[in-house]
């Protein structure tokens, strides 16, 4: 995150590609070879380390657009950043195919933990 700070004053397009396509080439790594573990920690790694960058330069970029109105313009920034989180989970769970449930309920983990661990399934993917 240092590095995102020195070279948003200088660059901030730059610095907002560069975050993006960061986590692009981590999403396609780990679509290409995230079955070997090794691969998959430095895929996600890959990832993680371009998510901080990416809100800062949004940041940066609001506080330009709105230079009278910061707060206004940070409370948007983070209200789009969470809208967009949510989005994406409930794209994902529409997605998902109710089979993963069992998948998850029926692993080994969950056995030997059901004291702990309680895997609550709608009654549709029972």
């Amino acid at each position: 995150m240092s590095i995102t700070g020195a070279l948003l004053d200088r660059f901030p397009q730059a610095a907002l590609t560069a975050a993006v396509a960061t986590q692009a080439v981590g999403m396609l790594g780990l679509y290409a070879a995230g079955t070997d573990p090794v691969a998959a920690v430095v895929f996600l790694l890959l990832m993680g380390s371009a998510l901080g960058p990416v809100f800062m330069t949004t940041q940066n970029a609001m506080l330009h657009c709105a230079p009278g109105r910061t707060d206004i313009a940070l409370a948007a920034n983070s209200g789009a950043y969470n809208a967009g989180i949510a989005a994406g989970a409930a794209l994902g769970a529409m997605s998902t195919p109710p089979m993963l449930g069992r998948q998850v309920k029926s692993s080994s983990w969950s056995r030997n933990h059901d004291s702990d661990v309680k895997v609550v399934l709608p009654p549709s993917a029972r």
